[in-house]
């Protein structure tokens, strides 16, 4: 995958699949579950229009798991990046740099986001 993906069209699904997991598992780590499924909430309802991947998303009542159902890898994601830097906006005005600088030490989250550590 290479930043051209994006402009060309969209990156296949199971980029942005894997994307949405690397943020869910780091984030869970470092912040926790429950805070973690309520930035995610927040950040697929401002980036559905961008990736329609996005509304096949369920996150569990208690936050612990998510789950995208099947029917996404079907889809084409026009834009991911506005989904990662919500999430990372967001961190960043809740819990400073820090957090922030550790997700886009990950080669994927950082090719797709338009943040700079």
């Amino acid at each position: 995958m290479n930043a051209s993906d994006e402009s060309s069209g969209g990156i296949s699904s199971e980029t942005a699949i894997e994307a949405f997991d690397i943020l869910w598992r780091e984030l869970s780590t470092v912040i926790g579950s429950a805070a973690t499924a309520a930035v995610m909430q927040r950040a697929i309802k401002a980036a559905m229009a961008d990736c329609p991947i996005l509304r096949y998303v369920t996150i569990s009542m208690n936050g612990q798991e998510y789950m995208i159902n099947e029917a996404a890898r079907n889809e084409k994601c026009a834009r991911i990046a506005p989904f990662i830097d919500t999430v990372l906006a967001m961190l960043r005005n809740l819990t400073g740099k820090s957090i922030v600088d550790h997700l886009l030490e990950n080669p994927l989250i950082k090719e797709l986001s338009h943040q700079e550590r």
